[in-house]
């Protein structure tokens, strides 16, 4: 995933004009919720005709087939450099700009906020499923598609509606409504409004990183698309200390408390920045 991921983003505006990228982003985005949605449930229905080792195969397949297809794909080709430069004097470059350009610098720091303290409120699934809701294992499998649904959604909307303009002010608007839906979920003990309001969680969730990765790369210049992505990809490493502090304060507290810490922390840092960083808010 580490190369996959940035390599995945930086081919994406080679394939689009300029004014597509959000629908491309979207899209691409919208692939891999569809599977959150549908993946689960077609693993389990085939898990009884060809047991676990045949799924197993039929991944496997599955990856070849995408394997075979992205050969496929007539890509323009890329102007080779110049001067031939090692690998940590790339990694040193890229830091060096994604610090100078503050536009980008901002956006991944706003970035961390939502990774770092709310996205791990995945782990405490279980335990809103089992002990606060009371609906098991089944209730679980509802929760997850439910936030998959909402992602889907979200992603779907802004492939709809073209070129976004302001990108900036909707990155922020999502990470805090986002906080305030974790909130709101914390506090729910009904069932289906837990599902509604956790569907809402993960549209905002989804919008505000494919307005993210659309921002990034219109900013950054061609030659610096993958290495200004691995740097925004590295706010994934630091989601398991946002699960690990969670385990803990969910251990000591409760999972309700924690998620409404967590989620007010996250609508909190959103509303500072937004009031503190102009920057950002102008991202267009």
């Amino acid at each position: 995933m580490a190369f996959n991921q940035p390599s995945r983003m930086c081919l994406v505006p080679q394939l689009v004009e300029e004014e597509q990228l959000s629908n491309a982003v979207a899209l691409n985005s919208a692939a891999m919720n569809v599977n959150r949605v549908l993946g689960p449930a077609g693993a389990g229905l085939l898990i009884a005709p060809l047991g676990i080792g045949g799924v197993y195969f039929a991944s496997a397949g599955i990856y070849v087939v995408a394997i075979i297809t992205t050969i496929m794909m007539k890509v323009p080709l890329s102007i080779p450099r110049e001067v031939k430069t090692s690998v940590l004097t790339d990694m040193g470059e890229a830091f060096r700009y994604v610090y100078k350009e503050k536009s980008i610098f901002s956006l991944i720091l706003l970035a961390l906020i939502p990774m770092t303290l709310a996205q791990p409120y995945m782990t405490l699934m279980p335990i809103f499923a089992d002990s606060v809701l009371g609906v098991g294992e089944s209730g679980y499998g509802f929760l997850l598609s439910a936030v998959g649904t909402g992602a889907l959604i979200a992603v779907l909307i802004i492939a709809s509606l073209g070129r976004l303009r302001n990108k900036g002010l909707l990155i922020l608007i999502s990470i805090f409504c986002f906080g305030g839906f974790l909130v709101a979920f914390s506090q729910s003990t009904l069932f289906p409004v837990s599902l509604v309001i956790i569907a809402f969680a993960g549209f905002m969730s989804t919008g505000m990183m494919v307005l993210t990765n659309t921002s990034l790369l219109t900013i950054a210049p061609q030659e610096l698309h993958g290495r200004v992505m691995a740097v925004y990809r590295l706010d994934h490493g630091l989601m398991p200390l946002g699960t690990m502090i969670m385990g803990l304060l969910a251990d000591a507290i409760g999972a309700p408390a924690t998620l409404l810490m967590m989620g007010g922390i996250c609508a909190l840092l959103a509303l500072i920045m937004g009031i503190g960083s102009p920057r950002v808010r102008q991202i267009q």
